[in-house]
């Protein structure tokens, strides 16, 4: 029998949370999923890489900027990471 390996958009809203509440049925068919297969695990670590790589780019950008602007922030940049976070 073959293996339907996820998208790697599903994989992305898994790892950010997006997928759906925790228990819902889409994340426990995928949870459910990467308990059997290393090759998703493998690429959900990538997406999970890559996320941070990309916020720790975006907060060295912004400080590059402010200290080159008298402290102001980067305009857009601060919002948006800010809101990300919450």
């Amino acid at each position: 029998m073959a293996v339907i390996h996820p998208s790697d958009e599903k994989l992305d809203r898994y790892v950010r949370g997006r997928l759906g509440p925790p228990g819902s049925i889409p994340v426990v068919k995928l949870e459910q999923h990467l308990f059997r297969c290393t090759y998703c695990v493998l690429k959900a670590e990538r997406i999970v890489q890559s996320a941070q790589a990309m916020r720790e780019a975006i907060t060295i950008l912004r400080d590059s900027y402010s200290s080159r602007n008298g402290g102001e922030n980067t305009p857009g940049v601060r919002s948006q990471m800010d809101s990300s976070q919450s």
